[in-house]
């Protein structure tokens, strides 16, 4: 039986984390890299999500995020969406960022 079979009463899904990047970024973030988490449905489908969400002008934290058919459209979609909510205009600081919680991500 495969994993993506297993199913439990009041258990909504099982996502299987599947591979963590590390991505270097010099130009808009603080740090100079974040990571991204991808994870496999059930359905064959990947999701990925970035540990690093920027804050936008109203308070609300923006990650990364991307869904694809395979692992690597994925990781590139989350990259691209954490991306462009990085306005070009104004230099970022630590501020204006949060950071996933090591446990949860």
């Amino acid at each position: 039986m495969s994993w993506k079979d297993i199913k439990i009463d009041d258990i909504a899904e099982i996502e299987k984390v599947v591979a963590e990047y590390e991505i270097g970024e010099i130009k808009k973030t603080p740090w100079g890299k974040f990571r991204v988490k991808v994870l496999e449905k059930q359905s064959g489908t990947f999701v990925a999500i970035t540990n690093l969400m920027y804050i936008d002008k109203t308070g609300f934290e923006n990650a990364g995020y991307g869904e694809g058919s395979s692992e690597e459209e994925a990781l590139e979609k989350a990259i691209r969406d954490l991306m462009q909510w990085l306005p070009d205009d104004k230099e970022l600081s630590e501020k204006d960022f949060t950071v996933s919680d090591p446990y949860d991500f």
